[in-house]
């Protein structure tokens, strides 16, 4: 709710707007021009926006003037209601406004109880709302501070609480949007600053992306001749000049981090809502757009990692994908654009995916569709399957399960909806699994109790799996097929995994056996060939290694200590009894490789320091801090330090709210705690000890680093150094700004 003080102020505003055109007799639409340019001026004041109206909105009784989500505005010519009881014009205008909040509720799929509107004409104000079920106008009042007041304060109640439907998207977070345009261009532009460094994580990311957007389209085909100018022509209208194939694909891959940004939210809205009790107290939208810059990358890496899906036993809804690396490109400009996103999503409501969940799986098809014209999606490749034809294909592929005609034996229909494998290799964004999902979940309700919601999400998750190799239909397919059995999630026992992969159904897995690289798996990628021993290629396996890698890469784990923990995973028993295991394969040298590899690619990756990296690192080069040499990032043993001082044996560790999860706390501990038996000190600095107070930081470290250093030649002071109590005038400012 807005603060009260900002309702009063623009009520007298609106007031006096009232009083100095009256006397001039204005027609209707006159008096709806001078108030809708206060009403745009009062959503737009304050630290949180408010959606914008939309005007003439067509509804099945008719066109209602104005509607600011759930709240009507239904315009009248000054001089046209009446205080009398039966004055045909002000019950004809009552009516219409019944009307059209009935047609409003049913259309965007409010509860009647939620949505309320009033006639005004500049002289006279009717309130009007459902009350249990029954329409109830009030009686006719004379326009006044006091009740303009009480009109804002319902306007801005019913202006949250946007229906979460494909429409609603699109008007708000489509191409032609200001706000839109405006996060693409920071995101356009940060992709172009990140890529110039060709050994980048970001142009790596990208290059891997062209690589599999390129199997997926021809690009000479796409981005050639007129194509290519239909497409120019397109991106103009959102304020983008594309000049060449290179520069498109660019676009794209922006796009894409739009959308796939947006996906990831609404998936967090939707299925947090719906499993809130299992992860706590979760921020809200506008929360997260107010906090602090590193506060909110923390957070939107949490929702990119998929770590607070796993927090409910999702495995791999959100894995980190190429989409992320918004995150390493991070700016003034993207960071902006993104709080206003999140500022937006915030006035939505999740309920309505609830309240008609048939209308979930077109959700992001649609939105896609208004970001994209259908033209530059043909071009690409891009069609997609109405689920009339994706139904008659199921029902000729499989009558006895598809059909509704179709009368088989309770136990032959048990068995077939618990045996039958699909597999849509080009899943697109789920249409056939979602259809396949649905028609699952209706047969075993038929069922019960032979056939239990447990067994039942089982054998889904089992047997109902999907390829493709664009990497936004992937992610894209993977929510719509966990809302699609989000009831059935309570059942669960374990984790979860959705299956649901990227992956190329054509190209059949190159297969080595060759004496020097034994059997092996090989997987091509932008930065190299990586080689997978076969046994960890299994479906038990392959993800917990790829979950392992990256926990061995970002904690600085050496190979060997990588391998031990690889052959412990192979030998674990059921009964948990780590059994001996002689090799990963005939030599285990592919698992020994793949750490080292993975971590020169990390030191690749550190050309992008966080934000509080970066400070604290011009704070520290150069001998800054009393003539103090610090190196960053530096290997000590198998472990990586943020910043290590070795004249001191001072380590100084960089800490966010990863490190207050259990696991990663317990980690830590045994770091540490390995790292002061060697003789090694080390000092641990939270990242907003840093933003509130650098100068105190600045101290701590250099009472530790002096509290242990050995005589040295720079113990005085670099000619170039501040006081140690005085930031340095070539360091930044502070990275946080209040």
């Amino acid at each position: 709710m807005r603060d009260e003080s900002l309702i009063r102020n623009a009520a007298e505003k609106l007031k006096t707007a009232i009083d100095a055109i009256l006397p001039k007799n204005p027609n209707e639409a006159e008096l709806r021009a001078k108030i809708e340019k206060q009403l745009e001026a009062f959503l737009h004041a304050g630290a949180h926006l408010l959606p914008s109206p939309r005007l003439e909105v067509t509804l099945a009784s008719g066109r209602a003037d104005a509607v600011f989500n759930r709240f009507v505005i239904e315009y009248k010519r000054p001089g046209v209601l009446s205080k009398r009881s039966n004055h045909k014009a002000t019950q004809h205008a009552v009516k219409q406004l019944r009307d059209y909040l009935s047609d409003l509720a049913q259309k965007e799929r409010h509860e009647v109880h939620r949505v309320a509107g009033v006639v005004f004409d500049g002289c006279l104000i009717i309130f009007a709302r459902f009350v249990d079920g029954a329409f109830t106008a009030e009686a006719p009042q004379s326009v006044s501070v006091e009740n303009l007041e009480r009109m804002l304060t319902w306007l801005t109640a019913l202006a949250s609480g946007v229906a979460l439907t494909a429409d609603n998207l699109a008007r708000d977070f489509g191409i032609e949007q200001y706000r839109t345009q405006q996060t693409l261009r920071a995101l356009y532009t940060g992709l172009q600053q990140a890529t110039q460094e060709t050994d980048s994580l970001v142009s790596k990311l990208f290059e891997q992306w062209r690589i599999l957007f390129s199997e997926a389209i021809d690009y000479s085909e796409a981005f050639g001749g007129g194509k290519l100018e239909q497409l120019q022509k397109w991106a103009r209208k959102a304020g983008f000049d594309i000049r060449s194939a290179y520069e498109a694909e660019q676009f794209f891959f922006v796009l894409h981090t739009y959308f796939a940004l947006l996906v990831k939210l609404i998936a967090r809205l939707a299925v947090m809502r719906a499993l809130l009790d299992k992860v706590g107290v979760v921020r809200s939208y506008q929360q997260l757009a107010d906090l602090p810059s590193d506060a909110l990358q923390e957070e939107l890496q949490k929702i990119e990692s998929g770590d607070l899906f796993r927090q409910i036993g999702i495995q791999n809804l959100l894995e980190g994908d190429f989409f992320a690396w918004y995150l390493r490109a991070w700016n003034a400009e993207i960071e902006r654009g993104i709080r206003q996103l999140l500022q937006q999503l915030s006035h939505y409501d999740p309920t309505t995916l609830t309240l008609v969940p048939e209308e979930t799986r077109d959700l992001f098809k649609k939105l896609y569709h208004y970001l994209l014209p259908r033209e530059v999606r043909h071009n690409l490749g891009e069609y997609y399957t109405p689920d009339w034809l994706a139904e008659r294909l199921l029902r000729q592929m499989d009558n006895t399960l598809f059909a509704d005609s179709s009368q088989p034996n309770e136990r032959t229909l048990s068995q077939k909806v618990l045996q039958t494998r699909f597999l849509d290799p080009a899943c697109g964004s789920g249409t056939f699994l979602v259809l396949i999902l649905r028609r699952l979940m209706q047969l075993q309700r038929n069922l019960q109790p032979a056939l239990s919601e447990g067994e039942l999400l089982k054998a889904i998750t089992q047997n109902v799996v999907g390829f493709d190799i664009n990497p936004l239909a992937v992610l894209t397919a993977r929510v719509n097929y966990l809302l699609a059995i989000a009831d059935l999630l309570p059942y669960r026992k374990g984790e979860l995994s959705l299956p649901v992969y990227l992956a190329d159904s054509v190209l059949m897995p190159a297969f080595s056996t060759d004496m020097f690289q034994g059997s092996v798996y090989l997987f091509r990628t932008a930065v190299g060939e990586f080689k997978i021993p076969t046994a960890l290629c299994t479906p038990t396996y392959f993800n917990r290694l790829c979950d392992m890698m990256e926990e061995c890469v970002l904690s600085g784990v050496s190979a060997d200590a990588f391998l031990q923990r690889v052959s412990i995973m192979l030998g674990q028993s059921p009964t948990g009894e780590v059994v001996p295991y002689h090799g990963v394969d005939e030599r285990g040298n592919p698992v020994r490789e793949l750490p080292e590899y993975l971590k020169q690619l990390c030191r690749e990756a550190r050309m992008n320091p966080t934000p509080p990296e970066a400070f604290l690192w011009e704070c520290l080069r150069d001998r800054r801090l009393n003539g103090l040499k610090f190196r960053r990032q530096h290997a000590i043993g198998r472990y990586i330090a943020d910043f290590y001082c070795h004249e001191a044996r001072l380590i100084i560790e960089l800490e966010g709210s990863v490190h207050d999860e259990p696991q990663q706390a317990t980690y830590d501990a045994i770091r540490f705690e390995t790292l002061q038996a060697q003789g090694f000190r080390v000092l641990r600095i939270r990242n907003e000890e840093l933003r509130d107070n650098p100068q105190a930081v600045l101290a701590r470290i250099l009472e530790a680093a002096l509290a242990g250093t050995y005589t040295s030649p720079f113990q005085h002071p670099h000619p170039h150094s501040p006081a140690p109590f005085v930031q340095h005038p070539h360091s930044p400012a502070p990275f946080v700004q209040h």
